[in-house]
């Protein structure tokens, strides 16, 4: 199966082996470690809800749409609330914190209550990527719109099938997203993204193209996206790494790039929402 042609994010600052910096329950961790009771849920069953944010020229982007999923996710999980004018004030505490202007944010609540925030540098920008499809999704027992912890599956995929994401695939041949990423296709001159029917993660990044297509006058809209269609555009969108053509699909080329892409990724990197 294969995506049939029819017709960045700014440079990450810092050295991938800093492990970065760790606040654990609004404290600074001298040693970079998250202690947690032996019966924690996070480590007997994978009980946590997280948050990754882009940290960009010392802001943190979309902090309040990021939390308000934090705080849906760990009602869900059944951990104590959130409060989020804290969690708010713990995260930008832990960017001032960071020595550079750029980075990612992981926010991490476990099912027992404990939390903390991991600062680390922003990772290398992706031009393009090659993707392979699967069938899935792969934890169909857990909710699709929630940002659990049990996440294996979903992070080894990438790498088991040799290539930068894996896009998962329905019974019917339909696209619903990637492990790290949502997914976008232009089609007759609109951008579409597939619907947020509860099976995939409706992603920050994603609600922001589609609040930035309607502002700047292109056309974007949820829609289904069959595997095998014909598109002029293909991308993954995702907080960290922005909006990213899709140059093969199953070892076969896809249309990467175009114009609608190029006029709507870099306005997330200026976008204050």
């Amino acid at each position: 199966m294969g995506v049939r042609a029819a017709g960045g994010p700014p440079p990450g600052v810092g050295s991938a082996a800093d492990p970065g910096r760790v606040w654990v329950d609004g404290r600074r961790s001298p040693d970079g470690r998250v202690g947690l009771p032996v019966d924690d849920p996070a480590l007997t069953a994978g009980g946590t809800i997280f948050e990754t944010l882009r940290l960009h020229r010392g802001r943190l982007l979309r902090l309040p749409q990021h939390l308000r999923r934090f705080a849906r996710g760990v009602a869900w999980l059944g951990g104590p609330p959130v409060e989020v004018g804290a969690v708010a004030a713990a995260c930008l505490a832990a960017a001032a914190d960071w020595p550079e202007p750029d980075g990612v944010l992981r926010l991490t609540r476990s099912a027992g209550g404990r939390q903390w925030i991991w600062v680390r540098p922003a990772p290398p920008p992706r031009a393009q990527a090659a993707c392979a499809t699967r069938p899935g999704p792969p934890i169909p027992w857990l909710p699709g719109d929630v940002k659990h912890g049990a996440r294996l599956a979903l992070a080894r995929a990438p790498a088991d099938a040799g290539v930068d994401e894996v896009l998962w695939t329905d019974a019917g041949g339909h696209l619903i997203e990637g492990t790290w990423s949502n997914l976008w296709a232009a089609v007759d001159g609109e951008l579409r993204t597939p619907p947020a029917d509860g099976r995939l993660l409706p992603g920050v990044t994603r609600a922001a193209l589609l609040g930035l297509a309607a502002e700047v006058g292109l056309r974007a809209r949820e829609a289904p996206l069959p595997a095998g269609a014909a598109v002029h555009e293909l991308y993954l969108s995702s907080s960290v790494h922005g909006l990213v053509p899709v140059v093969a699909v199953d070892g076969r080329p896809a249309p990467g790039a175009g114009p609608l892409g190029r006029a709507l990724g870099p306005l997330l990197w200026s976008e204050a929402g």
